[in-house]
C-alpha cells in the first residue's frame, strides 16, 4: 500500500512543482498565484506523510497508542512556536515551511519508532525508484518552460503533463519498480471496466 501510494503521489507532487502557478490559475483564478511557492512546500509535506501514512496504524495495531499521542503532542508543540516564528518573516510561505519542517520531524520520529523501538522496516530501494524516474521528464519539462514561456500558461499543462507522464512510466519500467505482486493491483482496474486481455498487456509491459 505504501508503495503505490508513493508511485502515485510522487508524479503528482513533481507535476504541482512544475505547474504550480498554472493550477492554482486554472482552479482559484489568478489572484491565487502568489501562493505557487507555498503549495510547493506543502506538496512537499505531504509526499513525506504518505510514506509514514500506515505507521499510525501499525503502532495502534500494536497498541503502541502513548506512542502516538506523544507524537501528535510534539507535532502541535513544534508546529506553533515555528509559526510564530516563520510566519512574520516569510508570510504564507512561512507557514507553509512550519508546516513541512514539522511533518520532516515527526516522521524521522515515526520512522525511528517503527525501525528502533518496533524493528520492522516496510522501506526499501522502491522509495528511490519514483525519484530517479520523475528525474528525466522533470528536467526535460522544466527547460522546455523557461526556453519557451516567460509565464507558463494555463494550456500547458496538457502537453507537459502529458510528456512528464510518458517519461516517468518509461522511467518506472526502466527501473523495475513493478514485480509480479502487482499484477493483480494492474489488471483490477482494467477488467472493472471489461477489458482484463488489456491489462494483462499492460501488466506484461511494466513487469519486466
Amino acid at each position: 500500500v505504501i508503495r503505490w501510494t508513493f508511485y502515485a503521489s510522487f508524479p503528482a507532487f513533481i507535476v504541482v512543482v512544475l505547474f504550480s502557478g498554472p493550477l492554482l490559475r486554472l482552479l482559484f483564478g489568478g489572484q491565487y498565484v502568489v501562493g505557487a511557492a507555498a503549495t510547493v512546500i506543502l506538496g512537499l509535506s505531504v509526499i513525506l506523510g504518505n510514506l509514514t501514512s500506515s505507521v499510525d496504524e501499525y503502532l495502534m495495531s500494536s497498541s503502541r497508542t502513548e506512542l502516538i499521542a506523544k507524537n501528535s503532542v510534539g507535532h502541535l508543540a513544534l508546529n506553533i512556536p515555528l509559526n510564530f516564528v516563520l510566519v512574520p518573516l516569510y508570510g504564507i510561505e512561512g507557514a507553509a515551511l512550519a508546516t513541512t519542517i514539522s511533518v520532516i520531524v515527526i516522521d524521522a520520529v515515526l520512522i525511528y519508532e517503527l525501525l528502533g523501538i518496533e524493528q520492522v522496516n516496510p522501506y526499501g530501494w522502491y522509495v528511490a525508484k519514483p525519484v530517479l524516474a520523475s528525474l528525466p521528464g522533470l528536467v526535460s519539462v522544466w527547460v522546455c518552460l523557461q526556453l519557451f514561456f516567460e509565464t507558463v500558461p494555463v494550456w500547458s499543462l496538457v502537453p507537459g503533463g502529458l510528456g512528464y507522464g510518458i517519461l516517468y512510466v518509461a522511467g518506472m519500467v526502466a527501473t523495475r519498480a513493478f514485480n509480479e505482486d502487482d499484477r493483480e493491483i494492474i489488471t483490477s482496474g482494467f477488467r472493472r471496466l471489461g477489458n482484463e486481455e488489456m491489462g494483462e498487456k499492460v501488466a506484461d509491459f511494466l513487469i519486466r
